[in-house]
């Protein structure tokens, strides 16, 4: 287990001024890299935290805990978050950090995080004497449980597991209310829940458009982000807007057959595979996003694409309707209108998404997590 000496260590973080008053959260995930739940922790960090609270941030070491750092934040990196351990050596690790740090809340992400986190903490105290209280965020859960697992039978221990695990949660945050109908309809009717939207400030800055179409799809290399499909659609594009290009931004295990695709539909010099790119720019140099995974929660690429004035299509999966007017949702199957939906928001401006008042600021989203805290510790 390890704390960086430059950054600010949960021993350092336990003394500074007023922390006697202010309740200690360990914020857990296993994650390492900065997409996704590791945008959460990041602009969570950059606000300074859940006001009224000391925060920790534990992890795997990678790209993540390094922009943590540089944040200033408390970090502890150790083998409680990595995948290639076994669960018990997990689950041992985080223990023994939380005896160390005797946080009052321990708020987990992620569905590995949240059973070790789960687990971990049994029967150890919180400073107040009482048990450690134990708040789960949950991301991403699909409408079918079979889409994310390897087997069917996978799917249904994983039901029961998530079922156990949360009769032993205090308090369930949903990222969208898709995300609260569903762990009420597959895992738990009674856990304590409340939907806090990922919070977005708001930057429009749309590109001054001298070139062609510029369309970007930003999105893990998986099957179920269906990136095969944002291809397909793309090459109906190309078909009407001969000068439209296509950016393929980060990386997944299906990019190779992605190329192949590209190769064989005669679009290598229209379609650019980016990697890990930086969003800003990327937002600055395009004009529509396009994101036609089969399962999304609240998606903080579409929220960010949004927020910087950019057209966005997207299928009607999870959250995406709590983001988006319905002309700004398309049924992957129908290549031709999702073509027609990307020209039409590229051309006009008018017709791009903005954010409504249901999505919060960083600052209101904190806010909210706060009152979370406030309820469990009583």
């Amino acid at each position: 287990m390890d704390s960086s000496p430059a950054t600010p260590s949960p021993a350092r973080a336990a003394a500074e001024p007023g922390a006697a008053q202010r309740p200690l959260v360990l914020w857990v995930t296993a994650v390492s890299n900065v997409a996704g739940v590791g945008r959460h922790f990041l602009d969570t960090a950059r606000a300074g935290g859940v006001p009224g609270h000391r925060m920790v941030y534990a992890l795997p070491e990678g790209p993540l805990a390094v922009a943590l750092r540089e944040t200033g934040a408390a970090v502890v990196t150790g083998r409680f978050g990595a995948r290639e351990q076994s669960a018990v050596t997990a689950v041992l690790s985080l223990r023994s950090l939380l005896r160390r740090l005797r946080p009052a809340i321990v708020h987990t992400h992620l569905p590995y995080a949240d059973v070790i986190g789960c687990a971990a903490r049994r029967g150890l105290r919180a400073p107040d004497g009482g048990s450690i209280r134990l708040v789960s965020t949950e991301h991403c859960i699909s409408a079918d449980p079979d889409l994310l697992q390897p087997s069917h039978a996978r799917a249904l221990l994983m039901a029961r597991v998530h079922h156990v695990r949360l009769r032993l949660t205090d308090h369930l945050i949903g990222v969208a209310e898709y995300t609260r109908r569903e762990v009420r309809r597959q895992w738990s009717r009674t856990v304590p829940m409340t939907v806090i939207r990922n919070g977005v400030d708001r930057m429009h800055a749309p590109r001054d458009r001298a070139t062609g179409l510029r369309v970007l799809s930003m999105a893990r290399l998986a099957h179920e982000k269906r990136i095969e499909d944002v291809i397909a659609v793309f090459a109906a594009l190309v078909a009407r807007e001969g000068d439209a290009r296509l950016t393929i931004a980060g990386e997944g295990p299906e990019r190779s057959e992605l190329e192949r695709l590209v190769a064989q539909l005669g679009l290598d010099g229209t379609v650019r595979f980016a990697g890990f790119i930086d969003k800003e720019q990327a937002f600055r140099e395009h004009d529509v996003m396009v994101q036609l995974s089969a399962v999304e929660n609240l998606s903080y690429s579409l929220l960010e694409a949004v927020a910087h004035g950019i057209g966005v299509i997207a299928t009607d999966v999870g959250g995406n309707d709590e983001i988006l007017p319905a002309h700004c949702i398309v049924d992957v199957a129908d290549r031709e209108a999702a073509a027609a939906a990307i020209i039409d928001q590229g051309l006009n401006r008018d017709r791009r998404p903005v954010l409504d008042g249901t999505i919060p600021t960083v600052a209101e989203m904190l806010e909210r997590v706060a009152g979370v805290y406030r309820e469990v510790l009583g």
